[in-house]
């Protein structure tokens, strides 16, 4: 199940406000309004991940033909160097 249809799902729980019926009802319209919302922000979301995979592909096999792991273990070093490496695995593993 994606983001969407799990933002989508999230139950509204209705226990805090049962004694007071105006309480329950804006609490009611809010988690919907919330929900929505959220759930669209998530649909936004996918499709900049979806738009940018193209792009992530075809910049890990550059960063493949020019070596890139090497190059961060040689040129840059410490926390920098296993951020960029870092990076380029997770862009493979995409």
């Amino acid at each position: 199940m994606n983001l969407h249809n799990q933002i989508m799902n999230i139950q509204y729980r209705s226990y805090a406000h049962d004694d007071d019926p105006l309480v329950a009802s804006a609490y009611a319209l809010g988690h919907y309004d919330a929900r929505h919302a959220a759930a669209e922000l998530a649909l936004k979301h996918d499709a900049a991940i979806e738009e940018a995979l193209p792009v992530l592909e075809r910049l890990v096999d550059v960063l493949n033909d020019v070596g890139f792991d090497g190059w961060c273990t040689n040129s840059v070093h410490g926390e920098d160097a296993d951020a960029l490496v870092k990076l380029l695995r997770t862009l493979k593993s995409l």
